[in-house]
């Protein structure tokens, strides 16, 4: 079965050309004026956007979904990210601390622990 922008396709019709993405992604630019299109979404939401430098926008017609901006792992940006209690999933730098599996077993026993209960509590 084949889905195309999110609609299932009829399987007795199916689509054979594999360059259909390509020919309506171009057909789209040369009907589209992006810039524009960046100019308005810019200014109707620049007093949300508070790292201007890292927005960035995905002009392909199949990915149509809005998404966080891709943020690099730099000095700079895990101190920001820590400074503001931001949770991230950057790799750590450097050797692991000396009691991380004493932290990751205790933090495993305690989460079977919590599901032991809810299944006590919720069942009686």
């Amino acid at each position: 079965m084949q889905k195309f922008c999110g609609v299932l396709i009829d399987p007795s019709r199916p689509i054979k050309n594999g360059k259909i993405v390509s020919a309506i992604r171009n057909r789209l630019a040369r009907l589209l004026d992006i810039k524009q299109l960046q100019r308005v979404l810019y200014d109707r939401w620049q007093p949300q956007l508070h790292d201007k430098d890292l927005c960035m926008t995905d002009a392909t017609c199949y990915e149509s979904h809005l998404r966080f901006p891709t943020i690099y792992a730099n000095n700079d940006n895990r101190t920001y990210c820590t400074t503001n209690s931001i949770v991230t999933n950057f790799v750590r730098k450097g050797p692991k601390p000396k009691d991380e599996d004493k932290t990751v077993a205790m933090l495993s026993e305690a989460n079977a622990e919590v599901d032991r209960l809810t299944r006590i509590f919720a069942g009686g």
